[in-house]
């Protein structure tokens, strides 16, 4: 299977030297980072198996929040804590964001923008056969 890790190390420094300039500093050292995580750039340690009396090298990780190989356990665990998290029904979140433009006619007139958003709802429910349920959160 091919990883990240060996996509960014083949394209990566082409990509870096087009885009470079255009990239957030975090970006590339993520990058990098990723290209040299368990990989000899890195280090290792030594270890001896008394099991099979062979010698294997451990190589170090990069530790970066972004690099799949050191933050997919976490990334699973979190996962698990937030679909324990779930309510037992099926559901999911539709969050309609109105324009900065817009924010303060609607909050001027609070009633008619519920309706508005209300109005569009509708819709949506009858074609992707939505049942009811509508929050409407005024912040401001």
């Amino acid at each position: 299977m091919v990883e990240l890790a060996d996509i960014f190390r083949q394209y990566g420094p082409a990509y870096r030297a087009k885009y470079g300039h255009e990239m957030l500093p975090s970006h590339q050292q993520a990058m990098r980072d990723i290209e040299r995580c368990r990989a000899e750039a890195l280090g290792a340690h030594l270890y001896h198996c008394d099991q099979c009396d062979e010698t294997h090298y451990c190589y170090h990780l990069c530790k970066n929040r972004h690099c799949p190989k050191c933050q997919g356990d976490a990334a699973q665990a979190w996962l698990q804590t937030q679909q324990q998290l779930l309510l037992p029904v099926p559901h999911f979140l539709v969050t309609f964001t109105l324009p900065a433009e817009l924010r303060n006619v609607a909050l001027a007139s609070r009633r008619k923008s519920t309706t508005c958003f209300s109005a569009r709802r509708r819709p949506l429910c009858r074609n992707w056969h939505w049942t009811r349920g509508l929050s409407v959160v005024n912040w401001g």
